[in-house]
């Protein structure tokens, strides 16, 4: 997966549930 697709899932993921900005769920999906 690309850095940009992962971005916009971690981003969308963010505003839909309650997702802290976790370095480490980051990660998972980059």
């Amino acid at each position: 997966m690309s850095t940009r697709g992962a971005r916009f899932i971690y981003r969308w993921m963010a505003e839909h549930l309650p997702i802290s900005d976790d370095p480490v769920a980051l990660s998972d999906l980059a």
